[in-house]
Parts: C-alpha cells; structure tokens; sequence
C-alpha cells in the first residue's frame, strides 16, 4: 500500500478523535469535491459516522484499528483509479490533517518571570482564571 495512503488513513482517524475534527472533515470534504464532487456529500456523511465510531471506540483499539484500515482501504481505492492523485493526498496529508493533529495535541508551555522592588508593591501572575481582593 502506498505509504501516502497509510498516514493520511491514520492521520484521518487519529485526528477524528480530537476537538479538530470537524476541521478535518470540511478539508477533507473539500478536497473530495474537488477530485470526486459526486460522492462528496456521502463522504461527509461518512466522516461524521467515523467521528461517532472513533468516540465510541476510544479505549478500543482493534475497533480503531479497523476504522483506519478501512479508510486506508477508501483511499487506497480512491487512489488506485487516479495515481496523479497521490501527489494532491500527499499534500493534504502535509498541509492540513498534520497540522491539525498537531494543534490537538499541542499543549502550551508559559514561564512567567516576575520583579517586585520597594514596599507595598503587588505583582498578581496567572495562567488562567484570577480573582484579587
């Protein structure tokens, strides 16, 4: 199997279960359009119903696994009745899933530094919420 295949099908799965799902669904619809626009509604369709496995299958990997075969398998298809398409997946794969995995998982680090000279002075730091008399 294509290489391109496998990580975009994993990646396309991976990333439905995170907060940017619904991201990944409209670039991947989009870009369905393009190439197939008569199946493109049946595609979003289908990513909602892969979100809604994804979800249930959390703590179930054979069932994710299974799911990301089966999009391996879609794309695989997809794939097979144009090459020239690899290119334009490659790019998906690059440009848009990958940096939406990333923002979902991506945790952010603050380091804060404060100086506080002469008397009665206040300095009041927070990473989040604060309340102050």
């Amino acid at each position: 199997m294509d290489p391109v295949v496998v990580e975009a099908g994993t990646a396309l799965v991976k990333v439905m279960a995170t907060d940017m799902w619904s991201g990944a669904k409209d670039v991947v619809v989009r870009w369905w359009r393009r190439h197939h626009p008569e199946s493109a509604d049946q595609v979003g369709a289908d990513l909602d119903q892969l979100h809604d496995e994804v979800v249930d299958a959390a703590a179930d990997e054979a069932t994710r696994e299974a799911l990301t075969g089966e999009w391996r398998a879609r794309l695989r298809r997809l794939i097979a009745s144009n090459p020239e398409l690899a290119v334009e997946l490659r790019r998906l794969l690059a440009e848009e899933l990958t940096p939406l995995l990333d923002r979902a998982g991506r945790t952010t680090t603050v380091t804060q530094t404060a100086t506080v000279t002469g008397d009665g002075n206040t300095t009041i730091q927070a990473g989040r919420d604060i309340r102050y008399p």
